[in-house]
């Protein structure tokens, strides 16, 4: 799952990169203004990347639902276990 986010934050970044190099918008063939595909590849990224954040609790309502586990109990590697 940790490779989702990783992909997810390269492909943000390529798309913010080109957004940034050649604007939000583009002309098209008939020469007519339209959003830039590289709009929606973002978008998507964040997407992808907010979906897969949540079996990490990357946000405090995502944390309320990962298991609890007691760092003294020498334990710790069933959290991965149950996230899996």
């Amino acid at each position: 799952m940790f490779i989702v986010l990783c992909e997810a934050v390269a492909e943000y970044r390529a798309a913010l990169d080109e957004i940034h190099r050649d604007g939000l918008t583009t002309v098209s063939a008939t020469g007519n203004r339209r959003e830039h595909p590289a709009v929606k590849i973002k978008n998507a990224a964040i997407s992808r990347f907010r979906a897969a954040s949540v079996a990490f609790g990357l946000s405090p309502v995502d944390r309320v639902g990962l298991p609890s586990i007691d760092p003294d109990s020498g334990d710790s590697a069933r959290m991965f276990e149950e996230l899996a």
